[in-house]
């Protein structure tokens, strides 16, 4: 009996190890992804805004709303944000706006993008239902736990978040701030982005870490025991430093 019962613990042992085996390269390969990132900051506001108004297409189609990206052709507006966290951020913004359409006689968005003293502006523009909040209470929508469905959507709103959002810009040296606002009007969210050279981060720049949230003390700890390097540690095939 004690035979078979050792036999099932070192069944479960060598399981946990192949688990962490498999984890640990996964955890690697996300090391990887985000440098990654980091390395490929270039990307055109322009084509990342025409991309959302494309995915979004079947829902400005459902909504009745039209949409456009209002740029100059011969304006890159390159910026030292990765493709991937603007998207998510344009496509949030996007959402908000067909939100604050619902009911409204005119239901138009535009993403208007500018080059401003070295920095990209981007601003998305509805003529919705506007902000039910004063001009000094703006800010309150990029408060964590805020939903720009309801008040009491709270926390529990879908989606990237506005606070978030904010929260991921800053990390990139970027901000997103209420332009305007007014009801039975619609809303501004005017968005500027870092450049450096030719669009690219400035040197010596490097963010926290991508789009994620503040970790407390103990979690902290756990980060850094985790990024300890250990001895034996495979990495996934095809991958370097």
């Amino acid at each position: 009996m004690k035979s078979v019962l050792a036999g099932d613990d070192a069944g479960a042992v060598e399981r946990a190890r192949q688990a962490r085996t498999t984890l640990t390269d996964i955890l690697d390969l996300l090391r990887e992804v985000e440098q990654h990132l980091r390395s490929s900051l270039n990307c055109s506001a322009i084509e990342v805004a025409r991309g959302v108004l494309e995915r979004r297409r079947p829902d400005l189609a459902r909504s009745g709303a039209s949409a456009r990206v209002v740029a100059d052709d011969r304006v890159t507006c390159l910026t030292g944000v990765p493709a991937v966290v603007l998207d998510r951020i344009l496509d949030n913004c996007v959402a908000n706006s067909l939100r604050a359409l619902a009911g409204c006689s005119r239901r138009d968005i535009d993403i208007a993008i500018r080059e401003d003293n070295g920095s990209c502006v981007v601003e998305v523009r509805d003529t919705g239902c506007g902000l039910e909040l004063p001009p000094a209470e703006w800010d309150r929508v990029f408060d964590r736990g805020y939903g720009t469905r309801s008040p009491e959507a709270g926390r529990n709103a879908p989606g990237f978040g506005l606070y978030r959002a904010r929260s991921c810009l800053k990390q990139y040296g970027g901000s997103i701030a209420v332009a305007v606002s007014a009801a039975g009007e619609g809303t501004t969210f005017r968005i500027v982005l870092p450049a450096g050279a030719d669009g690219i981060a400035p040197r010596g720049w490097r963010p926290e870490a991508p789009c994620q949230e503040k970790r407390g003390p103990h979690e902290r700890e756990a980060v850094r025991q985790r990024d300890v390097p250990r001895p034996g540690r495979r990495r996934p095939a095809g991958l370097s430093r």
